[in-house]
């Protein structure tokens, strides 16, 4: 056999491996009769992997199915529960480690600081971080860790893993995912923070059914993740999504160019909460809620606050029309509210239709993240579920 046919044949495996191992996951349990029908696959093709992928122990037997006719049949189950990853999320006040399995299920959680803009400092409290998450392993944990996972905000290029720029860090041109393998001998797999919330929604959360959906965070900053045809859209400089830096008014292009996106100051989540403490700063405190995140200025708003309708509809303003500019460009089957918005997911998306309902020729369905902050783990145990293992 050729060298060219070798490496089709190869290919083509590789490929057929990924496609299996995806739908036992999605639709477990599945026997493999039912698999080579759904895939159009050859039996003998779906057995032969089947049984690699039960040596590999990412797969196992779950008990027979009959229908009456012959032989039941044998049912497979994803065995997700067997494998390990862990998963650093720089994109927060914080720097939030956490050990999960494949099937995203949480056992280790820890913080370090995030110093903003101090590259070295930020950098050694990432070895220290995951080193905590490693000294934290269950004892049958370490053998069956397959990979690291970080989320970094800014631009990366994810093929190479290099942090090309993250102002946030204080990172540029930084080689992560080699010098953390040099370090701690596991692959490594980068991602901006935002694209792994949005893998996080397609595998595990509200858009599971759906190849063509738009995964929307309203946190320190305002970003998407693009998922088009299944796959992530980064960007030819690998920045598409930055939607807190987009232009609300013409106005906007002619002031000097700030680090903070335009978008970002009327409707991130710090700004707001910032604004809603200067304003209630003279005050009755008896007669305020509680201030303490963003989601305490959604509250009030939905709650009639004056003061908090005065915040919240401009920035609903801003956020309907950027939602209406990236329905008419892309045309999503849906939009996933995730994050920390997501607690006042219902709030934002009646404020976002009260807008646009009837402005547009048709509007995506908007859905409210059913795994809230958690989206970024399970974002990250399918991404070193799709490096390590689903493209084997």
């Amino acid at each position: 056999m050729s060298r060219k046919k070798m490496t089709d044949t190869r290919q083509l495996r590789s490929i057929n491996r990924a496609a299996i191992l995806d739908l036992i996951r999605a639709e477990e349990p599945i026997s493999r009769s039912q698999i080579s029908a759904r895939l159009g696959l050859s039996l003998p093709t779906v057995l032969r992997i089947v049984e690699e992928l039960i040596e590999d122990d990412l797969v196992h037997a779950a008990g027979r199915q009959g229908n009456g006719l012959g032989r039941p049949g044998e049912l497979l189950q994803f065995n997700g529960g067997a494998h390990w990853i862990a998963s650093v999320d720089l994109g927060c006040p914080e720097m939030n480690g956490a050990v999960a399995d494949l099937c995203g299920t949480v056992h280790l959680e820890c913080q370090r600081p995030l110093q903003p803009g101090q590259g070295e400092a930020n950098l050694e409290n990432l070895f220290l971080l995951i080193q905590d998450l490693l000294d934290g392993l269950p004892e049958s944990a370490p053998g069956r860790l397959r990979g690291i996972a970080l989320g970094v905000p800014g631009a990366n290029n994810t093929h190479d893993g290099v942090v090309i720029q993250s102002t946030y860090l204080g990172w540029e041109q930084l080689p992560i995912c080699e010098q953390l393998f040099r370090k701690f001998h596991i692959p490594v797999y980068l991602e901006s923070d935002i694209h792994i919330f949005t893998l996080g929604e397609h595998v595990f959360g509200a858009a599971r059914d759906v190849n063509n959906f738009v995964c929307l965070t309203l946190g320190s900053k305002i970003l998407a993740g693009l998922m088009i045809d299944g796959q992530l859209y980064p960007g030819h400089t690998f920045q598409a999504g930055l939607l807190g830096s987009t232009f609300p008014t013409p106005q906007a292009l002619l002031e000097p160019p700030a680090p903070e996106g335009w978008l970002d100051r009327i409707a991130s989540g710090p700004n707001l909460l910032r604004a809603a403490r200067e304003r209630t700063r003279d005050m009755d405190p008896a007669s305020l809620p509680p201030l303490v995140d963003m989601l305490s200025v959604y509250q009030a708003a939905d709650r009639g606050f004056p003061w908090a309708r005065e915040l919240i509809d401009p920035a609903m303003d801003a956020v309907a029309q950027m939602i209406a500019n990236l329905t008419l460009i892309l045309d999503p089957q849906v939009i996933v509210i995730t994050g920390k918005a997501a607690g006042a997911g219902d709030f934002i998306r009646r404020e976002v239709l009260t807008r646009l309902e009837g402005r547009l020729p048709s509007l995506p369905e908007i859905r409210i993240s059913t795994l809230g902050t958690r989206s970024f783990v399970s974002g990250a145990a399918a991404l070193v579920y799709r490096g390590a293992f689903a493209g084997d």
